[in-house]
Formats: C-alpha cells, sequence, structure tokens
C-alpha cells in the first residue's frame, strides 16, 4: 500500500510544517481529520523569506494536497511581530545583486526592478517593452 503521495520526502529547515487534530464543536479532535500548519520560520528578520524558505513553502502546500487527512491550511509566521515583512533583503543583496554583471556578459538589454515591496521583486525589461507597438 501506497504510504504516502509526496515525490520527495523533505525535511524542513526554514519553514515548520505541523499537522494538528481539527477539533469538533466541543474541542474534541476528530478522528483522521487535520489542519496543515505552514509557518514561516525567521522572527528575527520578521519571517522575510528567503529563496529557500519559498521552496519549502512549495513542498509543503504540495505535502498538504497530497494528505487525504488535511481538510484545511494555515498559513502564518513564527512569533508575535509579524507575519512576513516580504523577501529577505539580505539574501537579496548578496546573491542576486552579484550576478547583475551577468547580464550584461550575455548581451541583454538592461533589466530594471520595480516596487521593491513586492515579495516576488518584478523584474521587466524595459527596452523589449517599449519596442512593442500597443
Amino acid at each position: 500500500m501506497l504510504a504516502s503521495h509526496n515525490l520527495v520526502e523533505h525535511t524542513y529547515q526554514h519553514i515548520i510544517y505541523e499537522l494538528r487534530p481539527c477539533k469538533d464543536k466541543q474541542g474534541q479532535a476528530i478522528s483522521g481529520l487535520h489542519n496543515a500548519w505552514i509557518m514561516l520560520n525567521n522572527p528575527a528578520q520578521y519571517n522575510s523569506y528567503t529563496t529557500d524558505a519559498v521552496k519549502e513553502v512549495i513542498l509543503a502546500m504540495r505535502e498538504s494536497s497530497n494528505d487525504r487527512s488535511v481538510v484545511a491550511v494555515v498559513f502564518t509566521g513564527v512569533g508575535d511581530k509579524a507575519f512576513c515583512t516580504g523577501g529577505n533583503t539580505k539574501e537579496y543583496a548578496e546573491y542576486y545583486d552579484k550576478r547583475a554583471h551577468q547580464h550584461r556578459a550575455q548581451e541583454q538589454p538592461d533589466v530594471y526592478r520595480f516596487n521593491y515591496s513586492d515579495e516576488l521583486a518584478l523584474r521587466v525589461n524595459i527596452r523589449e517593452f517599449l519596442t512593442h507597438q500597443y
């Protein structure tokens, strides 16, 4: 018998994944039914997420989806200061900004970033956008 529908077994390092029993109106656990709790685990930086944390959230969502006992997913952050402040600026500065020269080396047009508060840092190629007739 198939023990799990998950294609990958994973030990989470950047998030916390817990199954908590569903409860009836009297507060008693309902056998075989669970809520999946996915928690960003970076309270020192107000739960800003790194690339690895995003990958783990995706895996945890898939794990929840594959588990027939899960009836709801709670997505939250550890601590009492913030749910999430967005992408981790320290990671961005150390990793992504240092790779900007690779785009120029490949003779690609300049890439500009809009909306610094956007969690996924939307990137738009301005020159290509402006060449289209609308």
